[in-house]
């Protein structure tokens, strides 16, 4: 019995040895044709939410912006009435000013008037009599002071009564102004809150417009992976590299190790992470339009022509490897000589350096980036450094300078 289980072990051992190298090296975490589509139709739809959400958000800003302008003419007129009752208010001080200061000049000439009527009455008018030619003139004097100082009285009382009206008219202006203050205040509050509202409107605008600008990257990647595995037969369940594409058909599984340069000749100049958001390695050349070669035998996933964004023309290759597949991105290219699903070696070349897209001198920016999330696209965010793949001369000490030169890519 014991014979017959070794002999058993003996014979898996061997099915083993013989299922193909290309079948065993396939990461079982990569994702069905059908995946990547859910995670697309995901993404699309996120998208339209996030335009629904830049759309409304500026049919609020321009509802703000029209209530602040409403709020602004309001303020406007309710100063333009503050003003009004201010000159008002100024006026009738003016004339209350004006009246206390008559009032005075009346009750002297009045007080005058009396004392000396009460002379007249107590002292004098037997003299005048005595002395006057006529009574009827004496008489007539003393009328007429008599009506002199009922028009002295009239008046200061007149004065007095139209004092308290002015007076009671500057209380009423006085209160209209603090009302009229009041909302004003009220208005430049809501005016404040309302220009919170627009930041904050604005804000969610920016955002939205940066989360759609990234979000359309990855659409547009993603879509261009969907359609290059049609292109490979990839359809439902099937994962690439296992179930379709080159790898099912045969095509080389190179060893980790089996990366190699970009150019025959050139020098780094800037290392993996030489500034923030370098996320590759800057190779240069006395020749500015050296060729660049596949630094593995694979298969090209994508091609992108200078459409304005950073990485100018670029191409992306898919190499599968003994631990998975693993992507090499070349940008800022000033031509492209493959297209996608083309099968590349080493010796095939990708393009020519140049300087599209957003440089400042013409260089090829190389990106190595393993699948590690498994969703079988090498994105911006799996980079590594590339010398943990090929064999770089020394770099400069900073980006801009000029590394160790080689003459083969070996």
């Amino acid at each position: 019995m014991l014979k017959e289980k070794i002999l058993l072990i003996v014979m898996l051992s061997m099915l083993i040895c013989l299922i193909p190298t290309s079948m065993v090296n396939v990461q079982a975490d990569e994702k069905t044709v059908d995946e990547l589509q859910a995670e697309l139709d995901a993404m699309q739809n996120e998208n339209k939410n996030l335009e629904n959400q830049e759309i409304q958000a500026e049919q609020d800003l321009t509802n703000y912006n029209d209530k602040i302008d409403e709020i602004e003419a309001e303020i406007d007129t309710l100063d333009d009435q503050n003003n009004q009752i201010k000159s008002e208010i100024n006026i009738k001080n003016q004339e209350i000013d004006e009246i206390e200061a008559e009032i005075p000049e009346k009750k002297d000439d009045a007080n005058q008037m009396l004392q000396f009527l009460e002379v007249l009455d107590n002292k004098n008018v037997a003299v005048e009599f005595v002395f006057s030619n006529s009574i009827q003139n004496t008489l007539r004097q003393i009328h007429s002071m008599n009506i002199l100082v009922d028009i002295a009285v009239n008046t200061i009382n007149d004065l007095i009564i139209l004092e308290q009206e002015l007076e009671k008219d500057q209380i009423e202006l006085d209160i209209a102004a603090e009302q009229l203050k009041a909302h004003e205040i009220e208005l430049e509050q809501n005016q404040e809150l309302l220009e919170v509202y627009i930041s904050e409107q604005t804000n969610i605008i920016a955002s939205a417009s940066d989360q759609q600008a990234i979000l359309k990257q990855d659409i547009e990647s993603q879509q261009r992976v969907l359609d290059f595995y049609t292109s490979q037969g990839c359809s439902g369940n099937d994962v690439y590299g296992q179930d379709c594409g080159p790898t099912n058909g045969g095509s080389e599984v190179i060893d980790a190790s089996g990366f190699i340069r970009p150019t025959n000749n050139g020098y780094v100049t800037c290392e993996y992470g030489g500034y923030s958001g370098h996320a590759g390695i800057d190779v240069g050349s006395t020749n500015k339009t050296e060729p660049i070669y596949a630094v593995a035998p694979g298969v090209v996933v994508d091609v992108e022509y200078d459409n304005g964004g950073p990485y100018g023309n670029n191409v992306l290759v898919r190499h599968d490897t003994s631990s998975g597949a693993v992507f090499s991105h070349y940008a800022h290219m000033s031509s492209i000589s493959v297209s996608p699903g083309q099968s590349i070696d080493y010796n095939t070349q990708i393009g020519n350096m140049g300087a599209t897209g957003n440089v400042t001198g013409t260089h090829l920016d190389l990106e190595i980036r393993p699948d590690s999330n498994g969703d079988g696209y090498g994105s911006y965010s799996e980079a590594v450094n590339p010398r943990g793949y090929i064999n770089f001369p020394a770099g400069p000490s900073g980006c801009g300078g000029h590394g160790t030169s080689w003459s083969s890519r070996t």
